[in-house]
């Protein structure tokens, strides 16, 4: 038989899996919310893969979720060196145009050998704020498969740092380990931490069943290594002849689960947790602002505690002030009694005088003309002296009522003992005037008879009553001299002048003590004077503060409140996502369980079909085992035959006709024998060729077993996974309706403390009423004393100066608000005229970019379309080539036994695409879920 050569290509096929994570910087900060990524590449132009959406953070953007691609790519066998493999990654908010940021293309060609992480900064193309597109790519091979994957992921949601150090066998996680933490955010590193917990019972069994898998199965699958990209993610094309010879022969068989959408779902199965990952991060975000708007309520309880212990002072000093001016006005009352006094004694000694004037009137009349004619001259001077006399006496009365009204200082006080010895002296004076008066009127009395006599006598007792009553000195010091005949003895006048120099003493002590306590009131009333616009000034002051902290509070309170409302708002949208996440979850897994019952049906159809297939393979082996037997045995009948017919033949000929018959007998037997021996050889080989493919097909059987074990464990995790995400959203309902109650309680306080500012305001105005009542007190005093009127009145102009200064530049700073305010206003306007500006030219450079991103696509296209038919013209010459050479092999065994291979091979290859497609359609439904 002849062999034919096989065709050796100059480029090969190298099936490679490359782990993709990324991270976006200088993103702009206004109309970016959520982004992900779209994974297309330039050979196809259709997505094959997406990040979930993240958020944008202060110009950044991180994505947890990685992207696993498995691809083929050519290598050339002298160069060593890969084509060309293009992608493109398109970060986006939604489908639609206006929404994509930016576009960026990469050659996933020149990383083939990256075995360690790679970091590249791409430039996203169409964006005018210039952001950048951080790619880390990292070749993952046979060793780092699915398993590993399984393990950093579980590392990861442990924290990434307790399982660093203890992790030590395994020098290549450790690195991937590291330089992925260089690439995840802290709102990642967040999350997972809060997820570890959750997560630590479940991890645990995995990894116990990762151990248990590894320790029970002695062969290190390549093929079924449940790696992230692919079940077979080293294996050989079946259908294409262009695949090397170094591969593992155990590569050969086809694909079961077709393109890397399986891989994309088992790399990023639990993506779909990012939702419900993202309200817990709200949540707990929502915590901290409710434990800040609890703090800040704290702090004005404080604030208006402090407010109230305030209010409280200002209660004290107001009560205090009242008590300064209730004694204030007791001991102006004491002065008006004493000037009241004052002025009854002036009213009385007015009175006197009239009756001194009646008296001389009546000495004047016509009945005493006669007598006292020749003593008119007399009585005119006396009159006149009178006169002057009682006007002085009055003039310096006034000048002690004055003083006593607006109160003496040392000066008066030393001058009121010159008044009072000014006025005895006049008072003697007049003493001396009414004794000769009397003595006269004696004389005339003898001379005119009794009834004068008893006028004088009665004008003369009045007077002494009258000035013994109001000044408490004797009648003695008033008699005229003519009547001094009529007392006892003089002793009785020393005793009274002692006690009139006794009574002069202690009227002189009493008037030091007076003007001590003159002093006394004079220092205690500028004392008064100085605190009173103290506490004025301060209570001025503190009135602007409590105005200040009044607008502050009223502030914060409607700060508070929009905040408040805005965290209900978010709360019950929050609420209404995790209820619809609900549903879906449970219909989600409604439909699981159902796929699963298919699946499983599919399997024991599988495995049905396959007991089928290997009975009858079994059954056509022995087929073909007695027929070789039933062939060795003819050709043994055949060569027995042969042997005893020339044993009987006679000998005809001469002896060399006999050597050369027996020669050729010889020779023919050796032929036969020699064809028999290969027939032997060839029947040989192709039953060892049929127990090698019936060993592979039970390999083949045990593997499709042991994957649907791995199957069904992985949908029981599902399960428990779906189901321990149902107890974190009742968990999470259950905290949104604790969350409300306190929101209510919380609102409650609030409603409390604005109920206090509103007491405080009325405390406010209340004191501010009693404020206007004391200083109208203060003025009432101010009017009162008029010697500290014009001090007053000057303090009261200067403090009127400085406010007419403050309003003045209350106003100027008004002003200047006002004025920055509009500036800020226009440099608004001007900003948003920029930005709108910005965004039209962004949107046309968008346009610009698209239409020539649609010129190269179709460009790219038309290439690959020339590129795909120069390919299929090579592949149908090689199939030319492979079928002319087929043609040459004539022997009908090797045909028939061809054909029977053939058809097992053709029932193994349907049955195992009936399974991919099985398998395709059951993985592409659980990625669209």
């Amino acid at each position: 038989m002849s062999r034919i050569t096989r065709w050796k290509p100059e480029k090969t096929k190298t099936k490679v899996v490359f782990r993709l994570q990324f991270h976006a910087t200088h993103i702009p900060q206004s109309g970016w919310d959520k982004l992900f990524i779209a994974f297309i590449p330039v050979d196809s132009g259709k997505a094959t893969a997406k990040t979930t959406k993240a958020n944008v953070r202060n110009g950044t953007c991180k994505w947890s979720d990685p992207i696993y691609e498995t691809t083929r790519l050519l290598q050339d066998l002298r160069t060593k060196e890969f084509d060309e493999k293009l992608y493109k990654f398109v970060v986006s908010m939604g489908s639609s145009r206006s929404s994509i940021l930016g576009e960026a293309t990469i050659n996933l060609a020149d990383y083939a050998d990256a075995l360690k992480p790679s970091l590249v900064a791409l430039s996203l193309h169409g964006c005018d704020c210039g952001a950048i597109l951080h790619v880390t790519v990292q070749l993952l091979t046979s060793k780092t498969g699915f398993r590993e994957f399984e393990q950093q992921r579980e590392l990861r949601e442990r924290g990434l740092a307790t399982n660093v150090n203890n992790d030590t066998h395994n020098d290549s996680l450790t690195e991937r380990l590291s330089s992925h933490g260089q690439a995840v955010s802290d709102h990642e590193n967040l999350k997972i931490n809060s997820k570890a917990l959750l997560r630590d019972h479940t991890s645990q069994e995995e990894d116990t069943t990762l151990i248990e898998e590894h320790l029970e199965s002695p062969i290190a699958f390549d093929d079924s290594s449940n790696t992230s990209c692919s079940i077979y993610a080293c294996k050989n094309d079946a259908a294409s002849p262009q695949e090397t010879d170094t591969q593992n022969p155990n590569q050969k068989y086809p694909s079961m689960l077709g393109t890397h959408d399986w891989i994309h779902s088992f790399g990023s199965e639990f993506s779909g947790d990012n939702d419900l990952e993202i309200s817990c991060e709200e949540n707990n975000r929502f915590k901290g602002s409710l434990g800040s708007v609890v703090f800040f309520l704290h702090e004005l309880k404080q604030e208006l505690s402090s407010l109230q212990g305030h209010a409280d002072e200002l209660g004290v000093e107001t009560q205090k002030f009242a008590q300064q001016l209730a004694a204030d006005m007791a001991s102006g009352e004491n002065l008006v009694r004493e000037v009241a006094i004052l002025k009854t004694e002036c009213s009385k000694f007015k009175h006197e005088i009239e009756v001194l004037r009646d008296n001389s009137n009546k000495l004047r009349s016509p009945s005493n003309r006669s007598v006292g004619h020749s003593e008119e001259p007399m009585y005119q001077d006396l009159q006149i002296r009178w006169l002057k006399s009682l006007l002085i006496v009055e003039d310096k009365l006034r000048e002690i009522q004055n003083k006593a009204c607006f109160g003496f200082d040392d000066m008066d006080l030393r001058v009121l003992g010159s008044d009072l010895g000014f006025i005895l002296m006049r008072l003697k004076d007049l003493k001396q005037g009414a004794g000769q008066v009397i003595s006269s009127l004696n004389f005339a009395a003898l001379e005119g008879g009794p009834a004068l006599r008893e006028l004088i006598v009665e004008s003369s007792v009045n007077e002494s009553e009258e000035h013994k009553l109001r000044f408490g000195i004797g009648t003695d010091l008033y008699q005229p001299e003519s009547m001094l005949p009529h007392s006892a003895d003089t002793d009785s006048m020393k005793n009274k002048v002692d006690e009139l120099t006794r009574k002069l003493e202690e009227s002189k002590k009493q008037r030091e003590n007076l003007r001590q306590k003159m002093d006394q009131m004079e220092c205690y009333y500028e004392a008064l004077i100085q605190d009173l616009e103290g506490n004025q000034r301060h209570v001025l002051c503190e009135l602007q503060n409590l105005r200040n902290e009044h607008s502050a509070c009223l502030y914060a309170v409607s700060k508070a409140n929009a905040e408040m409302e805005r965290m209900s708002q978010d709360m019950n949208d929050k609420l209404i996502l995790v209820m619809e996440e609900k549903r879906e979850l449970d219909a989600l897994n409604k439909e699981f369980e159902r796929r699963a019952m298919a699946a499983e049906s599919a399997l024991r159809r599988a495995r049905l079909n396959y007991s089928i297939a290997v009975g009858q393979l079994q059954k056509d082996v022995e087929l073909l085992s007695s027929q070789v037997s039933s062939m060795f045995e003819a050709n043994q009948n055949l060569l027995r035959k042969t042997f005893q017919d020339d044993e009987t033949v006679t000998p005809v000929g001469t002896a060399k006709r006999q050597a050369l018959d027996q020669k050729k007998q010889t020779l023919g037997r050796q032929a036969l024998l020699d064809d028999l021996r290969r027939s032997l050889i060839f029947q040989k080989e192709v039953y060892r060729k049929i127990d090698d493919e019936a060993q592979d097909v039970h390999h083949e059987n045990l593997f499709l077993d042991i994957f649907s074990k791995t199957l069904q464990a992985t949908l029981l995790d599902a399960i428990s996974d779906i189901g321990f995400k149902m107890n974190e959203k009742h968990e999470m309902t259950r905290q949104l309706g604790s969350y409300k109650k306190s929101n209510d309680v919380l609102m409650l306080k609030l409603q409390t403390a604005l109920d206090e500012v509103q007491s405080l305001n009325r405390e406010k105005t209340a004191l501010s009423v009693n404020f206007y009542e004391i200083t109208q007190q203060c003025e009432d005093l101010e009017a009162s004393l008029h010697s500290l009127t014009d001090e007053n009145s000057c303090l009261i102009e200067r403090i009127a100066e400085l406010e007419d200064l403050l309003k003045k530049e209350i106003l100027e700073s008004s002003d200047l608000k006002k004025g920055n305010t509009s500036l800020q206003e226009k440099l608004m306007n001007t900003t948003h005229e920029l930005q709108k500006l910005v965004y039209v030219k962004g949107n046309l450079e968008k346009h610009v970019c698209d239409l020539q991103e649609e010129m190269q696509g179709l460009l790219t296209a038309h290439d690959e379309k020339v590129f795909f038919l120069t390919k299929e013209k090579e592949t149908l010459m090689n199939e030319r080539e492979i079928a002319h050479a087929s043609t040459s092999i004539s022997e009908a065994a090797r045909e028939n036994l061809e054909e029977v291979v053939f058809d097992l091979q053709e029932q193994m290859q349907s049955l195992l695409v009936c399974q991919d497609k099985g398998f395709s359609q059951l993985i592409k439904e659980v990625e669209k879920f």
